[in-house]
This record gives structure tokens, C-alpha cells and sequence, in this order.
């Protein structure tokens, strides 16, 4: 009878032991929402952007050592060269994060020349006589981690370059 009730002690402690487990695991603290961060936020859209000041893009709540694509949402009836009329997300720049699930990126020459400044490219070089630069206004740009699937926003806000005097 004593080695039963032992067993049975035993077995309620494990219980007790699993069920406390399963608790903290089930109700464990939630992992802060992702974060993005743009440097900086607003700009004109100026030549210093493709190459002396690029944006800069940060964030985080990524999972560890995942890729991180940054998108510019286009609003309604605006659209990019070289891109389909009905796209509505433009990749701008990756990220790789590091073991804690942050990262850090620029956005490079190439993107900016061809998805802010549209311009057309020769052999020579980009053509800036055939640039359409995107309109002075407020853009939505996202961050998705390619494994995660975490995502999240930020504004962006592109003003119009100062009056000639």
C-alpha cells in the first residue's frame, strides 16, 4: 500500500509539474510587435538621397538571422516605371537580421534612381533628361519578414523641393 501511494504521489507531482509547463508556455509573455524605422522619415527627393545620404531603414521583433524585404506601398493612382499598372508593392531594399531579430539597410543607388527618381538607363549611365520623379506626399512602407511573416509599417514623407527664389 506504501509503494502505491508513493507511485501516486509521484504521478500527481508530474501532473502538477506538466500542467505548470503547459501554463508558462500557453500563457507566456507575447513577443513585442516589429518595429520599422525610416532615417529619415522626411525628404525631399534630391540627388543627396542616391548617394551621400541614402534612406536608411531599421526595425525590430524579426525572427533571428531572417530576411526582411522592404516595400513601397503605392496609394491608388500612382504608378512606377517598369512595374505593372496594378502593382501596388515595390521591393526597395533587403535586410538580413541578426540573432536577436533587428536589422539595418540602405536603400542603394539602383533603387533609388529607378523606383523614386524613374529614370531610364542607357549604357552610359541613367538618363535623367526621362526622369519622373514620384509625387511629394506621405508613403505607407512596410517590413516583412520573409519567415516570420511578421510585418509592419511606417511612414515615409517625400515634400516637394523648396521654391526658386
Amino acid at each position: 500500500m506504501m509503494n502505491r501511494n508513493n507511485e501516486l504521489k509521484t504521478l500527481l507531482v508530474g501532473l502538477f509539474v506538466l500542467s505548470m509547463m503547459w501554463g508558462c508556455a500557453s500563457t507566456g509573455s507575447k513577443a513585442p510587435p516589429p518595429t520599422l524605422t525610416i532615417t529619415p522619415a522626411k525628404t525631399v527627393l534630391s540627388p543627396v538621397l542616391i548617394k551621400k545620404s541614402p534612406l536608411e531603414f531599421s526595425g525590430k521583433g524579426f525572427a533571428p538571422n531572417e530576411i526582411v524585404v522592404i516595400d513601397l506601398l503605392l496609394p491608388p493612382g500612382i504608378t512606377v516605371k517598369g512595374a505593372n499598372a496594378d502593382e501596388r508593392e515595390i521591393g526597395i531594399a533587403t535586410a538580413d537580421a541578426d540573432e536577436n531579430g533587428d536589422f539595418f539597410t540602405k536603400m542603394q543607388p539602383l533603387a533609388t534612381l529607378s523606383w523614386f527618381f524613374q529614370v531610364d538607363f542607357t549604357p552610359k549611365g541613367p538618363d535623367f533628361k526621362t526622369m519622373k520623379p514620384l509625387p511629394p506626399r506621405a508613403y505607407t512602407v512596410r517590413a516583412l519578414g520573409m519567415d516570420s511573416d511578421r510585418v509592419c509599417t511606417a511612414i515615409l514623407e517625400l515634400m516637394p523641393p523648396p521654391k526658386k527664389k
